[in-house]
Order: C-alpha cells, then sequence, then structure tokens
C-alpha cells in the first residue's frame, strides 16, 4: 500500500519523524485530528517510519519493513480498533492491517475494549520478529473507557523497550487524562479554505468553487468530509438539494415569507446533513452580526444578508439549542410531526408563535 498524505498531514508527519529521529518520544503518542482529514493514513505512515529498518525519515523505502507494512502483513505491527459486541465476537477489533476505509465512521455502540487492548499489551512485551521494535495503533483512542485504560495502564507508564503505540483520537479533550498526561501530543488542524477547495478541484476536476465552498462549510472545513458530500451522483444531488433549501429558507425567512416552501425543501435532505445546514447557518449568522464579512461566511453569502440581519440573536440561539431534535427520530414519530416540527423552527427564528 503505497500512498503520498495529504498536504495539510505533512507538518504533523514531519513533527513525528523529527521527534522520533531526535528520540523525544516516550512511549506513546497522540495525533488528535478531526474526522476527515485522512487520520487514519497519518497514523499508518508514522507507524511504518518507526519501524522502518533504514531509519529513513518516513520517505518511500524498499526495506523489509516498509514492504511488510505495506502488504499489511508486518509481524510487529497492530492496530486496535473500536468496535461492538459482534465485531469483538469475531475478532475484528485487532489486525495487521493497515486501516480501513470506516475507521472514522464509528457508530455510538462501539468502544475500544479491555481484552483488546490487553492482547496488544501482551503483543508489544513478545519480542520483536524483525529486531526493530514493535508498534500499535489505537485508531479511535476518544473511545477509550476509563476501565480499559486502567487495565492497561503500566503499558502507558512503564512501555516495553523499543516499543511504540500511535492514537489516533479526534480531539484531545476527549481523551482520558491517564492516557493524556504519558503521551507526546501533536495536533492536525484544518487547512485553510484555499487549500481545501484546491484539494478538491483537484480531485474532481471541474468543481465549481461556489460547490466547493459549501461542502468544506458543511464538512467543517474537512477536505475529505467535502469530498464524500460532492462525489458521484448523490453527491450531486445532496449539493443541488442544499442549494434549493436555501433558496426556499431564504424566501421564508421574508417577513411576509411562508415557512412551508422551506421545510418541504430542508425535509427532502437526509436528517443529519438538514441539521448541519441549518447549525452552519445559525452560526455564520451569529457570526455576521459580529462583524464577520459575509465573503468569509460561505453559507450565508448564498442568501440576502438583509433578511438574515433582522433575525434576533435571542431566536437565533434558541434555535440553535432545538435544533438536537430533528437529529434522526423514532418509529413512534406520527408522519407528519417532522414537518410541523421544522415548520414551527423556522417560524420561531423569524420570531412568528403560529405553526
Amino acid at each position: 500500500m503505497n500512498f503520498a498524505l495529504y498536504p495539510w498531514l505533512k507538518e504533523p508527519f514531519e513533527t513525528f519523524v523529527s521527534a522520533l529521529s531526535g528520540n523525544r518520544l516516550p512511549g506513546s503518542v497522540i495525533f488528535s485530528c478531526p474526522n476527515g482529514l485522512g487520520g487514519p493514513s497519518l497514523a499508518f505512515a508514522a507507524a511504518r517510519a518507526a519501524l522502518c529498518l533504514d531509519h529513513k525519515d518516513g520517505s518511500a523505502c524498499a526495506c523489509r519493513s516498509c514492504e511488510l507494512m505495506n502488504a499489511g502483513t508486518h509481524p510487529d505491527y497492530l492496530r486496535v480498533r473500536a468496535s461492538d459486541a459482534a465485531m469483538a465476537h469475531d475478532g475484528l477489533d485487532l489486525t495487521h492491517s493497515p486501516f480501513d476505509s470506516d475507521d472514522e465512521d464509528v457508530s455510538p455502540s462501539r468502544v475500544v475494549r479491555i481484552d483488546a487492548l490487553r492482547q496488544m499489551s501482551s503483543f508489544l512485551n513478545e519480542s520483536a520478529s524483525l529486531g526493530r521494535g514493535k508498534c500499535a495503533v489505537i485508531s479511535e483512542a476518544q473511545l477509550m473507557r476509563q476501565d480499559a485504560a486502567s487495565a492497561v495502564l503500566k503499558t502507558f507508564e512503564e512501555p516495553p523497550q523499543n516499543t511504540l503505540i500511535i492514537m489516533m483520537a479526534t480531539s484531545l479533550d476527549l481523551m482520558l487524562p491517564t492516557i493524556l498526561s504519558r503521551a507526546f501530543k501533536i495536533q492536525v488542524h484544518v487547512p485553510a479554505k484555499e487549500q481545501g477547495v484546491a484539494f478538491i478541484r483537484q480531485s474532481l476536476g471541474n468543481c465549481p468553487d461556489e460547490q466547493a465552498s459549501l461542502a468544506l462549510c458543511l464538512a467543517g472545513g474537512a477536505p475529505l468530509g467535502a469530498l464524500d458530500l460532492l462525489k458521484g451522483d448523490e453527491g450531486t444531488s445532496q449539493i443541488a438539494g442544499v442549494l434549493a433549501a436555501l433558496s426556499a429558507f431564504a424566501q421564508a425567512l421574508d417577513a411576509h415569507g411562508a415557512a412551508d416552501g422551506a421545510v418541504n425543501a430542508l425535509l427532502k435532505l437526509s436528517p443529519d446533513l438538514m441539521v448541519r445546514v441549518l447549525s452552519e447557518f445559525v452560526l455564520e449568522d451569529l457570526k455576521y452580526k459580529a462583524g464577520v464579512r459575509i465573503e468569509r461566511l460561505p453559507l450565508l453569502a448564498l442568501l440576502p444578508c438583509q433578511k438574515t440581519a433582522l433575525l434576533s440573536a435571542d431566536h437565533l440561539m434558541n434555535a440553535y439549542r432545538t435544533l438536537q431534535t430533528f437529529r434522526g427520530g423514532t418509529d413512534l414519530m406520527p408522519p407528519r410531526a417532522p414537518a410541523a416540527m421544522m415548520r414551527a423552527w423556522v417560524n420561531a427564528l423569524k420570531g412568528k408563535d403560529v405553526i
């Protein structure tokens, strides 16, 4: 598996390689990397550099260790995945493969399990097959619970010689203090908008800047997340649906506008995408009221500013707090309930009390 790191990952990777070559790493390192930035590939590249027999600077290498890493069969490399009960039963929480496509798509039922971490500790205490050392990656380290961490705390406090644990977490704030205090920490930042747009245009060809900016906005600035919104016919229809919803929403914001058109257009989006669109609108409108220029607010730039400027800050804050109500739904919810809830939300945002 030969691949090039995404441009925004090169700096944190160089930070890791510099600490590695300078013998400044303790027994563990945490990469803080939001979803949609390619964190799993960064963790793999770091592990490959740590196990490289030629002590290269992380660049392409033809040594036996790098060959085995690229093939996904390195005996001194182990990856721990967050898992649910079924995955753990099938042994899918431990693997020697580099990374999986769903490493950033973690369901609420998955956790980093005690048994998997205990097996990781046993693995690190065994002799290395190639002699360079051993390396373990914990893919979704923010899902490590206190009881699981406590079970292997000794491994973090007194790591076996020539071993390294690489943890990938979406945020350092989600990590347990006992683990965080013992690790070398590297943060991965969302790239500048210009770099994200350039990456999308390079990946998709003739993608209009407006659509690339909108997708980046809805993906929290993460280029890979934006690509997921834009790729293929489904991606095109998603962005088209967002643009249609925003157009209808702008009309509904008029003092005499009706909410029905906006409600119908918004409910055509997936619940998650709808919440993202509305959350971003509310946050951007609050920033606009605070003096941020409209050209720095990609979603709000698609709406008439004079309408959004009239919305009450109190209504915006209340609207943001109630948005979570629209995420998902249950079988007990009447079919017309989402439309009624959305109509009430839009009217409340405008300051109307009627549904």
